[in-house]
C-alpha cells in the first residue's frame, strides 16, 4: 500500500509488485479527513495496480458515481 508520493519510486524498484493506493478521490468530491488524495487516473498514470476509493462511490446515488468512475479513467484530457 503506498501514498502517491511513493508509488513511482516503488514502480521503479519493484517492477513485479501490486502497488495499492489510498485515498482517491473522483474530481471535485469534498476531501473529508483526507489529508493526501488523488484522482483514479492520477493513481494509475503514477503506477498504482489498484486503487482504493471509498465514499466517492458510496456517497449518494452509487450507480451514477461508478458512471462518473469509469468516466474519469476513460477521458483523454
Amino acid at each position: 500500500i503506498a501514498r502517491r508520493q511513493r508509488q513511482m519510486c516503488i514502480r521503479d524498484s519493484c517492477t513485479n509488485m501490486e502497488i495499492i493506493t489510498p485515498g482517491i478521490r473522483l474530481k471535485g468530491d469534498d476531501v473529508g479527513d483526507q489529508k493526501r488524495v488523488m484522482s483514479p487516473k492520477e493513481a494509475f498514470s503514477n503506477g498504482a495496480t489498484s486503487i482504493v476509493i471509498g465514499r466517492s462511490i458510496t456517497k449518494g446515488d452509487i450507480n451514477q458515481n461508478m458512471k462518473n468512475l469509469i468516466s474519469s479513467l476513460t477521458d483523454e484530457t
